[in-house]
């Protein structure tokens, strides 16, 4: 049989330890499920929406927690986080392409201090969202690109073909015999 001799403070710090250990886990669970939402769902917005919820539960306290994303002037979750009877508000800024296209705050709506995890994650949160903003806008780019390619190739096909027949023409009813040979000598074309 084993003998087991701790103290209570070995027993705290092991309780502590378990718990910090429990909170980092739920951080990593918020974020693999924002990034998948953000990665799998086809509706930005749909995605933002319910990401939301990840946020919340990722945070030590999700029962006094309140939170949104604003993008684009746009509101996703709870539009009181900008209410001023929070006293406790954690804040990040979304950049994309070294401009603010929007925040991130989460709420407490009692006055307990954010964990410095909880900070990190707001972060990383943001981050994510910019890099899917940016691929976002890059695609829409590409696909204004690839519409104007479609139509400089329409343009120049007309030209050239309007050319083709106006070099016909003139080939065709030259007053002077015009032949147009190979190098060996052998007749191609002749009016």
């Amino acid at each position: 049989s084993n003998i087991i001799i701790s103290t209570d403070k070995n027993i705290l710090r092991t309780n502590q330890i378990k718990h910090a250990l429990k909170e980092r886990v739920k951080e990593l669970e918020c974020m693999y499920n924002i990034s998948f939402e953000l990665d799998t769902t086809e509706n930005f917005n749909k995605a933002l929406k319910n990401s939301v919820s990840y946020l919340i539960n990722g945070f030590q306290y999700p029962e006094i927690t309140f939170a949104h994303f604003e993008v684009d002037g746009t509101i996703y979750g709870d539009k009181e986080c900008t209410n001023k009877k929070f006293v406790n508000i954690l804040k990040e800024d979304i950049i994309v392409n070294k401009k603010k296209r929007g925040i991130i705050r989460v709420c407490y709506s009692k006055h307990i201090p954010f964990l410095k995890e909880e900070k990190k994650l707001l972060i990383e949160v943001s981050a994510l969202i910019s890099k899917i903003i940016e691929k976002k806008d890059l695609k829409i780019e590409l696909e204004k690109y690839l519409g104007n390619l479609e139509t400089l190739v329409k343009e120049k096909t007309k030209e050239l073909e309007e050319s083709k027949k106006m070099y016909q023409n003139l080939f065709s009813n030259a007053p002077d015999g015009i032949a147009i040979s190979d190098f060996s000598g052998k007749i191609i074309k002749a009016n």
